[in-house]
């Protein structure tokens, strides 16, 4: 059977033919109170056609938290030798990271939080969302929000987004529930 088309399992249960594999590796450690880090890894090769690229990552990332407030930081760097599989389409770089605040007053139904993000390309590869510019080299942009709790599985929230880079700000509103 060739790769990718699905069929009966193998004779020995296996239904994965294909000799590619991905690996990711994520650790993370407490190392003092309210103090997290880690590090991420990852390695994969796909083929489209007869064209190939290779794909790594690695990354860091640390949580620090005290009473009400917590802050997360994310940083990853990327790089792809065929990003859009085309063959004459050089290696290109995404370096791309965040910075997140977030308030949780103990006992209140309330929370908020800020998130600051940011990611460039060494080509303009990035097409972030429908019917906005793209591809894009950077993308830049600050999000503050708030939300209520109603019940232990509703939640309503509201955030606005300024994209630093193409200027403009976004709102959106909504609900997040479970049953």
């Amino acid at each position: 059977m060739k790769p990718g088309r699905r069929g009966p399992a193998q004779a020995n249960r296996r239904f994965d033919n294909g000799f590619g594999k991905n690996f990711a590796l994520h650790v993370s450690r407490d190392i003092a109170p309210g103090v997290r880090v880690g590090g991420f890894g990852y390695f994969g090769r796909t083929t489209s056609g007869s064209v190939r690229n290779e794909t790594s990552m690695l990354g860091v990332d640390a949580t620090l938290a005290r009473g009400p407030l917590e802050l997360n930081l994310q940083y990853l760097h990327r790089n792809d030798d065929r990003p859009t599989f085309e063959p004459g389409i050089r290696r290109t770089d995404v370096d791309g990271g965040f910075a997140e605040l977030l308030l949780r007053p103990q006992g209140s139904r309330w929370h908020g939080f800020v998130l600051y993000n940011r990611v460039s390309a060494t080509d303009p590869l990035l097409s972030l969302r429908l019917g906005e510019p793209g591809p894009l080299n950077r993308y830049e942009s600050v999000t503050g929000g708030a939300g209520y709790l109603l019940r232990r599985n509703f939640r309503v929230t509201g955030e606005a987004t300024h994209d630093i880079e193409q200027g403009g700000v976004r709102w959106a509103l909504g609900f997040v529930s479970a049953f």
